[in-house]
């Protein structure tokens, strides 16, 4: 789990098949906010993944700020 520019962001390794499900946390200004739907990214791992918020100042910036995960495959 990792809050990248305001927005908290999830994931996880599903019970059963190795999916990794995702979600996101969106709180607009002045609202409680909420938790999207789980979303299978259809990518499988066979350990639980991990997410990071990267800043590459050596990139163009439109690319710059990147949300990496890291899973390990089947």
């Amino acid at each position: 789990m990792t809050d990248f520019f305001g927005t908290v962001h999830c994931v996880h390794r599903g019970i059963s098949g190795n999916i990794i499900w995702a979600s996101s946390f969106n709180r607009p200004s002045g609202t409680q906010g909420s938790w999207s739907e789980w979303r299978d990214t259809g990518l499988r791992s066979a350990a639980e993944p991990a997410l990071v918020g990267y800043r590459d100042k050596n990139v163009d910036a439109s690319v710059r700020n990147q949300l990496l995960m890291a899973f390990r495959g089947e």
